[in-house]
């Protein structure tokens, strides 16, 4: 048929729906169509012939509705009107466009409509349940589909679940998708490594082949301990095999038999590979004493899981806290009273001072080391030590926000924090908020830190002699600037001839000033970047 009359027979079908006597004959014809001739037609040739699409596409239930007369058309009328936003293409596109599972609403037109169905599937990968059947076996559609989410790869054909590039994108975007695979790519080894890489959990789906080869697993294991737990039963109650695994991963050790656990050497090995394993050794391992300083030597916080008596013993904590000083945490009480153990602790971790006992938090050699080590350990100091100068100037050195825990009492103390912006602008944030309205006083901060005007009140960054003190000591104070100043030409010819990077900052006016522009680059060749296009493109300036 031409095109024309396809069109004008389509038309002519659907139109029929709505009239009366006519809409029997026509239906008659379309289910003897749909029910007779379309099954013995190809799929290819439906696909190929718009007419056949349609009839394919119309419901089977509408149909039989139609042969009623008069109030079958009543019938469809009313189902037509009422789900008609469900068959606008434009409406229908913005909804999936929002949630891409708002396809299953659409109608069937549109569920069979590529750019509709592409946009829901980018929306949603898993919205490809919602197409109409044939983009099961369009592998651009599927492909969209897996990579917005892997699990998407259960509603795709089986010709797609084993093919390789497709099956690929999905377990590289969820490991578990594996479980939709063929049989032959759940046998692929790199197909079934890319899904482990994403998710230890896959190679539950991996053939039986791959869960029982050895070299595979310890390849697998080195990426997720947890995959071992789907080895094959056989490779997980051979010692010597998991003696090697848990030298590559030591947490495999969680899911190897109970005698596996208990067995010396397996778990001396895997605790120094990871010293956490030792949550998963046997309880009379937890209390050996070599195994357990191994672990911690590994890494201090598996000591939570030694026995309690281990936690008494003062080389195992030391070793402990050395590693990581959080682990005093899962020290005895007495451990945690005892000197040397708490100051290894805070010089290891400054805010383990939080864990330390009142008795530390007012030692000063304690509490130096640990804003020494970081400033924001003031916060656990007694109150004797945030109103200490040395201590407090310490911490500030450290981290300049370590300002926040000071006493009110230095926080106001304007030579102390003439000091403190030298050191870490940062601290000036937490300055004494009358010392902030003081205008001498933010100037002499300024002139020592220009960054420092990124704390000042709103008040001062429009104040000409302020920014231009910022500027002058620091040009890309400039940013901090009210929007006025920052058209300013002295203030910003000041800004860039400190630092032509300050040029970024300027008003869009003094980006076209040739004057401004070329002291900015003069001091700094980038700076041409922010200039506006004319210049960057003016022959004779680019020559200056």
């Amino acid at each position: 048929m031409k095109t024309n009359s396809v069109d004008l027979l389509i038309k002519a079908d659907k139109v029929s729906d709505y009239v009366p006597i006519v809409s029997v004959i026509t239906n008659l014809i379309d289910l003897f169509q749909k029910c007779v001739v379309l099954r013995l037609k190809q799929k290819a040739d439906i696909s190929k012939s718009r007419y056949y699409t349609h009839l394919q596409q119309k419901s089977l239930p509408r149909c039989i509705v139609l042969l009623i007369p008069v109030v079958g058309n009543i019938i469809v009328g009313i189902y037509d009107f009422a789900t008609r936003k469900y068959n606008n293409r434009g409406v229908v596109l913005a909804a999936v466009q929002q949630n891409g599972l708002a396809l299953k609403y659409a109608s069937k037109r549109l569920k069979d409509d590529k750019e509709v169905v592409l946009a829901a599937i980018k929306k949603n990968g898993r919205a490809l349940k919602y197409a109409s059947k044939r983009f099961e076996v369009d592998k651009e559609v599927v492909l969209a589909a897996v990579q917005q989410n892997g699990r998407a790869l259960k509603y795709a054909s089986k010709r797609l679940k084993d093919d390789k590039e497709v099956v690929l994108a999905a377990v590289k975007k969820n490991g578990r998708a594996l479980k939709y695979a063929s049989k032959r790519l759940k046998d692929d080894k790199k197909v079934v490594l890319a899904a482990v890489k994403k998710n230890g959990r896959a190679l539950k789906y991996a053939s039986e082949q791959l869960k029982g080869d050895k070299n595979f697993i310890l390849v697998v294991v080195q990426w997720s301990g947890l995959a071992f737990a789907y080895a094959s039963e056989q490779l997980k109650t051979d010692k010597n095999f998991i003696l090697v695994v848990v030298q590559h991963n030591g947490l495999a050790l969680e899911y190897a038999y109970e005698q596996i656990k208990a067995d010396r050497g397996v778990v001396l090995a895997a605790v120094q590979q990871n010293g956490l394993t030792l949550e998963y050794a046997s309880v009379q391992l937890k209390a050996d004493r070599d195994i357990v300083l191994a672990a911690v030597q590994q890494n201090g916080l598996a000591l939570e899981y030694a026995s309690e008596q281990l936690k008494g013993d003062r080389d195992i904590v030391l070793a402990a806290v050395q590693q990581n000083g959080l682990a005093l945490e899962y020290a005895s009480e007495q451990l945690k009273g005892d000197r040397d153990v708490v100051l290894a602790a805070v010089q290891q971790n400054g805010l383990v001072l939080e864990y330390a006992s009142e008795q530390f938090k007012a030692d000063r050699d304690v509490v130096l080391a640990s804003v020494q080590q970081n400033g924001l350990a003031l916060e656990y100091a007694s109150e004797q030590f945030k109103a200490d100068r040395d201590v407090v100037l310490a911490a500030v050195q450290q981290n300049g926000l370590a300002l926040e825990y000071a006493s009110e009492q230095l926080k106001a103390d304007r030579d102390f924090i003439l000091v403190v912006v030298q050191h870490d602008v940062l601290g000036f944030k937490y300055a004494n908020e009358q010392l902030k309205a003081d205008k001498n006083f933010i100037l002499a901060v300024v002139q020592q830190n220009g960054l420092a005007l990124e704390y000042a009140s709103e008040q001062f960054k429009a104040d000409r002699d302020v920014v231009l003190a910022a500027v002058q000591q620091n040009g890309v104070a400039l940013e901090y600037a009210s929007e006025h100043l920052k058209d300013d030409r002295g203030v910003v010819l000041a800004a860039v001839q400190q630092n032509g990077w300050a040029l970024e900052y300027a008003s869009v006016q003094l980006k076209v000033d040739r004057d401004v522009v070329l002291a900015a680059v003069q001091r700094s060749g980038w700076a041409l970047v922010y200039a506006i296009v004319q210049l960057k493109s003016d022959r004779e300036f680019i020559n200056q």
